[in-house]
């Protein structure tokens, strides 16, 4: 059980680069938003986590793995990359909802090959699902709010801080662990 939890606090690594990097550049997320982004990743990490006992033979664990880490990888690229906009232009595009799903489906990538690869066989699938929400939303919460201080304190864009995060974690996925 506390293995499983500490996969679980590192799959919302993800999470919290994710709330990091946009506090960098100034997008402030609202509650709303982290509330939606919190509950689709976590749907998104439930179901492959309560089927997995089902499919988890029937992937290859190291293809799946290396799925994982180039896409990580190239999220890593394009926060690296990636040109600041006029902030007021970053806060209207936030809004949409769209976006917003997006990004969870961008932050569940690791939870979702993670879940998958767990053949999952024990009894706190409810607790397992709650904590990995709880710690989703105070990953984002807590990454975004502090960040955005710093942001706005620096004046300098640091989002690609949050590249070198996900790039981080997609070696750390090649590698095996």
């Amino acid at each position: 059980m506390i293995t499983f939890l500490i996969t679980i606090l590192c799959l919302n690594i993800d999470a919290l680069s994710y709330g990091i990097s946009k506090g960098l550049t100034q997008k402030f997320i609202p509650q709303k938003f982290i509330f939606f982004i919190t509950i689709t990743s976590t749907i998104m990490f439930a179901i492959p986590l309560g089927i997995s006992k089902y499919i988890y033979n029937l992937f290859n664990p190291k293809t799946l793995r290396l799925i994982n880490a180039a896409v990580l990888f190239l999220l890593g690229l394009k926060y690296i990359f990636e040109k600041p906009k006029d902030n007021k232009q970053k806060r209207q595009d936030f809004f949409k909802v769209k976006s917003c799903l997006l990004e969870s489906i961008i932050i569940s990538i690791d939870a979702i090959f993670t879940a998958i690869l767990s053949g999952f066989f024990g009894n706190f699938f409810i607790f397992y699902i709650f904590f990995y929400g709880l710690t989703n939303y105070f990953a984002i919460f807590f990454g975004n709010r502090f960040f955005y201080k710093i942001g706005n304190f620096s004046k300098i864009n640091l989002s690609f801080f949050s590249g070198f995060i996900f790039i981080f974690l997609a070696i750390l996925k090649v590698v095996g662990i």
